[in-house]
C-alpha cells in the first residue's frame, strides 16, 4: 500500500510538516518559536499536533489578485 495522506488525527514530524507547507526548516521553527505554529516536544523530537497544520494554513495572510481592468486602466494594448 501507498503513503498514506496525512489526516488530522496524525501527528507531523518537522520534515513531513516542512514537505507539506513547501517551506523550510528555518521558517518552520520561526513559525514555532512566534507561537504561530503550535508544536510538542517528544524526547528530543519536535511534533505538530492533529489540527495544528490546518490551523496555522488558516491563519496565512491571503493574497487577492487584483486585474489591472478593476482600475479602469483597460487592455495593455487598448485605447
Amino acid at each position: 500500500m501507498g503513503k498514506q495522506p496525512y489526516h488530522d488525527f496524525t501527528f507531523m514530524t518537522v520534515r513531513e510538516f516542512m514537505e507539506w507547507a513547501r517551506i523550510g526548516r528555518t521558517k518552520t521553527y520561526e513559525e514555532i518559536a512566534a507561537g504561530r505554529l503550535e508544536a510538542v516536544k517528544v524526547g528530543r523530537k519536535t511534533l505538530i499536533p492533529p489540527g495544528a497544520a490546518g490551523n496555522w494554513a488558516r491563519n496565512q495572510k491571503r493574497i487577492i489578485w487584483v486585474s489591472e481592468d478593476a482600475f479602469g486602466k483597460g487592455p495593455p494594448d487598448g485605447p
